[in-house]
Order: structure tokens, then C-alpha cells, then sequence
């Protein structure tokens, strides 16, 4: 969890860095995003990360942080409706992507694939959930994404929580859409859910 605070510290520091460029007649095409979902195949847990994009022409560049926490919950009694959680353990990923990304008004449609380092920690318990084991995994795995997503098709003013217009019309702006992604390695998944994203995501 700390390096995901870590790098959505570094995009936001990324993104702000690009916002001066607005006065520029053609603005990068750059922009950060989390993610959230569930594996539907492969791992169990909680799907959770961030990316950070460039696109040269139709050449989407990625860097992508993830992680499948996994917990299981557990009754005390049936007269306590509060329960517990046992860590099982969880999956970390390191990506670097290259894909296509096509733009029309305000929608885009990306694939990549790419190379990835990965990290698993699986814990093991006994009958009174006291830890009996930890066996931690380092592989490489070939991670892939698919987004289909929506933004703003002209430029316009800011608009803090949507509805506080601040600035002079800008490219800069939010993105929302769908990720379908996965990684092929020695712990293989495939997750979808929802993305959301800040930055330039066209040509304005």
C-alpha cells in the first residue's frame, strides 16, 4: 500500500508538472490513473493500482503499479456480527507497457502488453488461524491491459468537485472507463473494473 501512496504521489507531481504546458498550441498527450476491481480469474482479493501514460502518436507508453491483496473474514460467534479478517497474503506487480491507444472525440480505446516484475507473499494458517507459514514468490510476467474510456472532447474550465469552474478553458481534465488486465507468469490473473484518470487525454 505504501508504494501505491508512493506513486500516486509521483503522477500527481507528473501531471502537475505537464498542466503549465496548456499554453501551448498542441498540448502531450499525458495522464494518470487508478484503478480499482476484482480478479475474475487466477488470484482472489481485491484488485488495486495506478498507472502513468504517454502517447506519441498512436504509441501509448505505460508504467503500471498493482496489487491483489487477499483476506478472508471470520464469524467470532454467531451472537458477535463482528467479524475478523486473515491476511492470506497478497500480489505486487511492476509493469512497464507499450501499446496502441486510438482517440475519437471523446472516447479512446487502448491494448498493451509488456514485461513485469512480480512479488507474491502467501500466508498459511492452522485451525486456531495462527500463522504456520509465509512462502514469498520474485517472478516476471507478461502483464496486458485493455481500456475503453471517456473524457472531455473540447477544452473548458476546471471544475472542482464538477461543479466550481476555476481557471481559463484547459485540456486538462478527468477520464473515467474500463480496464480489463491480467498478468501471464507463475501466478496468473485476469481482473476488470473501473478506471479513473486526470491529465491531457488528447490533442486539444
Amino acid at each position: 500500500m505504501n508504494r501505491l501512496l508512493l506513486m500516486f504521489c509521483i503522477i500527481t507531481v507528473f501531471i502537475k508538472s505537464v498542466y503549465a504546458q496548456d499554453t501551448v498550441k498542441t498540448n502531450p498527450i499525458i495522464f494518470g490513473e487508478g484503478f480499482i476491481g476484482g480478479p475474475i480469474a487466477g488470484l482472489s482479493g481485491i484488485y488495486i493500482g495506478l498507472n502513468a501514460n504517454y502517447q506519441l502518436k498512436n504509441n501509448l507508453f505505460s508504467f503500471r503499479i498493482s496489487t491483489i491483496p487477499d483476506f478472508d473474514s471470520r464469524i467470532i460467534s454467531p451472537f458477535i456480527p463482528f467479524p475478523y479478517f486473515i491476511d492470506n497474503g497478497h500480489a505486487d506487480e511492476y509493469s512497464l507497457l507499450y501499446g496502441l491507444r486510438s482517440i475519437k472525440n471523446n472516447h479512446s480505446f487502448s491494448f498493451s502488453v509488456g514485461a513485469s516484475y512480480n512479488y507474491r507473499l502467501i500466508n498459511t494458517y492452522d485451525d486456531q488461524d495462527q500463522l504456520l507459514t509465509q512462502n514469498k514468490y520474485n517472478y516476471a510476467g507478461l502483464p496486458f491491459e485493455l481500456n475503453v474510456k471517456w473524457f472531455k472532447n473540447n477544452k473548458s474550465r476546471y471544475r472542482i468537485y464538477y461543479f466550481f469552474p476555476v481557471g481559463k478553458p484547459t485540456g486538462f481534465g478527468r477520464s473515467f472507463g474500463l480496464k480489463l488486465s491480467g498478468n501471464i507468469s507463475k501466478y496468473s490473473y485476469v481482473a476488470f473494473g473501473l478506471v479513473g484518470g486526470l491529465g491531457y487525454h488528447k490533442h486539444y
